[in-house]
């Protein structure tokens, strides 16, 4: 992470969201995991806050419509939640 000023609470927003991830019970524990160090490999590849609550955002939505770990997800379910998900 930069060390920019965040006159929008974007980190806070990213806070907020790592949270929720953690405490939704419709996410499965593999997802939980998943999702958290994805945002880490993000950060870790030089991807702004924005850019990765953006994608925390996103990701937090698919979960929930997964309803079951990333790994099982057919490739249909992902082009259609896509179509919903990221218009």
């Amino acid at each position: 992470m930069t060390n920019r000023l965040d006159i929008y609470g974007t980190a806070k927003d990213l806070e907020r969201y790592k949270q929720r991830i953690g405490e939704d019970s419709e996410i499965t524990p593999e997802n939980k995991k998943a999702m958290l160090a994805f945002f880490d490999y993000c950060f870790s590849t030089g991807l702004s806050q924005v850019r990765v609550l953006i994608l925390a955002q996103k990701l937090f939505y698919l979960s929930k419509q997964l309803k079951k770990d990333f790994k099982q997800a057919t490739k249909e379910f992902v082009v259609l939640s896509k179509c919903v998900l990221f218009t």
